[in-house]
């Protein structure tokens, strides 16, 4: 069974109102002709907005119901040859409309539109957020013509001769309804893991609010030639091994049931391959290479000594696992060998979780460093400094950390390398880098 809303609400065409829920229904009475046809109308109605607004990527049913009645109305007399403007009497026109008569037409701006006039159910796909508006065109012999020459404006006559008579041909009536309904077809695409060493298995999961299953997948890659090979007709979820990054695609099939009809449905996830993949997970995420880099270029390491400073960061998770870099400040004495800073507490960060602290030492291995406070010495090996160790065991011995239940790592980047020093290890197990992420074999981009 679908979720649906079974309220109903009817507008008028001043009502103005913006919808944005799954499964609302709205209506719309399109102008009726006055029942004696006085002032004579040819029953047209030139295009209106309906105050109906459809949202933006959504897909709407709209039905169009009613009829607009035709009865030959006392005292016309045209020529008997005219018999022809008053043949429809007698007759309920759909809104289908008759020979191109009283046809109902919708505008649904950039969307695409399936339409059946024979039941009058248009099935709308909305690109962008738009009112419907609604258009009737008229018909011939609804409005009386005074002269062959002189008709007033919008009186139709049929093809031949125009008959002068003082009394339209048809006494209308009409009752038509537009009824509008979002249907619950939206269908998404998940990739876990979303970035991925090249060769490794990526799991493709659509999720719809509505039954249904993935019939066809369809990858395509960023650039060059695809060596993914998507899965196969059917497979639902589609574990695959991706190889380069790119999208890939699933044709969804929602079948028709409870009043909604049959779908069919694309969704796109986009996967990233990790270019110089580390053993640490964490720096195989986008998000924090760029956050490392840029506290990197802050530190300007490449400038005279006296102008780079050390830069301190905060890598963060929140609830759904998204990870984030937040910039903690330094103060005095801060410079190119030192950096002093207060570590963060749990009211600081609006709910994430503290992952790990990083610092930046803007040299590289094997420089010479010259420090701001006269302080000299050779970085023979990467890694931690005399200050980070202690640094580390006292912010996670501290009565906020405990008390927040953190006991987290720190990470340096220096010039060419990122080295971790794990909250139980020692010193000197931080030597070794744990990604050589500028100027090896493979640079982070």
């Amino acid at each position: 069974m679908r979720r649906q809303r079974d309220w109903t609400s009817s507008y008028s065409p001043s009502d103005t109102e913006s919808f944005g829920i799954r499964g609302w229904a709205a209506r719309y009475v399109l102008n009726p002709v006055s029942p004696s046809n006085s002032p004579p109308s040819n029953g047209a109605l030139s295009e209106v907005g309906t105050g109906i607004f459809l949202p933006d990527n959504s897909t709407d049913s709209i039905i169009v119901s009613g009829t607009v009645h035709l009865e030959r109305t006392p005292g016309y007399s045209g020529d008997p040859n005219a018999a022809e403007e008053s043949v429809l009497a007698g007759t309920s026109i759909s809104p289908a409309g008759l020979l191109g008569q009283l046809h109902v037409s919708l505008n649904v701006g950039s969307g695409t539109t399936g339409t059946d006039t024979t039941t009058e159910v248009w099935l709308v796909r909305v690109n962008a957020g738009f009112e419907l508006k609604v258009a009737r065109t008229g018909v011939s012999g609804g409005m009386g013509c005074n002269s062959p020459t002189g008709y007033p404006p919008g009186c139709e006559c049929p093809d031949g001769p125009c008959y002068s008579y003082s009394v339209p041909a048809y006494a209308m009536t009409s009752s038509q309804l537009i009824s509008v309904k979002r249907l619950d077809d939206d269908v998404t695409l998940t990739a876990v893991p979303s970035n991925v060493v090249k060769g490794h298995l990526v799991t493709f999961t659509p999720h719809a609010a509505s039954p249904g299953g993935a019939m066809n997948w369809t990858w395509t890659p960023d650039s060059g030639t695809a060596q993914t090979v998507a899965c196969s007709y059917g497979a639902n979820p589609c574990i695959d091994s991706v190889y380069e990054s790119g999208t890939m695609d699933v044709y969804y099939d929602i079948p028709a049931d409870n009043g909604q009809p049959h779908l069919d449905r694309h969704a796109k996830t986009h996967v990233s391959v990790i270019e110089c993949p580390s053993s640490d997970s964490l720096l195989n995420d986008p998000g924090v290479r760029a956050a490392f880099m840029r506290l990197d270029s802050l530190t300007n390491p490449s400038g005279p000594e006296n102008t780079r400073n050390e830069h301190v960061a905060a890598l963060l998770s929140d609830s759904s696992g998204f990870l984030s870099v937040l910039d903690i400040p330094t103060i005095a004495p801060t410079n190119n060998c030192l950096s002093t800073w207060v570590p963060p507490s749990p009211s600081d960060l609006g709910g994430d979780q503290l992952i790990a602290i990083v610092h930046t030492h803007p040299y590289a291995v094997g420089e010479t460093v010259h420090c701001s406070d006269g302080r000299s010495f050779s970085a023979d090996a990467g890694g931690s400094s005399g200050y980070d160790w202690p640094t580390m065991r006292s912010v996670n011995n501290s009565p906020t950390f405990q008390n927040a239940h953190w006991h987290v790592p720190f990470y340096i980047i220096d010039t060419n390398n990122i080295y971790r020093m794990n909250p139980d290890g020692q010193p000197g197990s931080d030597i070794t880098p744990v990604v050589v992420w500028k100027g090896g074999s493979c640079d982070w981009h």
